[in-house]
């Protein structure tokens, strides 16, 4: 059997994103301040978070909208659709990216809750 740790991992999140979140969430990444986003909890790790969390705060509505469609179907291509526009502004100048469809949703979905949870705990410190 092989495993496959980034579907996994994009996998749980989306349990986790529909579980926890829904799109007004998504869509408030968009209302963050700049000063949020450099709150520990919001600040990504790696060129893939980087690339993710950047597509999380121009797109949470669109990443929203991914998940809740079904992986391989016309709906999941419609909605990656949706957001290549969002992607290319978050890559560094003369970068050229390829994804297949399973590693992108698995990249977004990961950013997603790492966004959603950091915008999270980032307004229980304030209060």
């Amino acid at each position: 059997m092989r495993y496959d740790p980034v579907s996994a991992i994009g996998g749980f999140a989306e349990f986790f994103i529909d579980r926890d979140f829904d799109i007004e969430d998504a869509s408030d990444l968009g209302l963050l301040p700049r000063e949020d986003w450099q709150d520990p909890a919001l600040i990504p790790r790696n060129g893939s978070e980087m690339i993710g969390m950047c597509t999380a705060q121009a797109a949470g509505p669109e990443l929203y909208r991914l998940f809740e469609s079904t992986p391989a179907s016309d709906d999941e291509t419609a909605a990656i659709q949706a957001i290549v526009p969002f992607l290319g502004p978050c890559l560094t100048e003369g970068i050229e990216a390829t994804f297949d469809a399973t590693s992108l949703r698995a990249l977004l979905a990961h950013s997603l809750y790492k966004a959603l949870t950091g915008m999270e705990a980032s307004k229980k410190a304030k209060s």
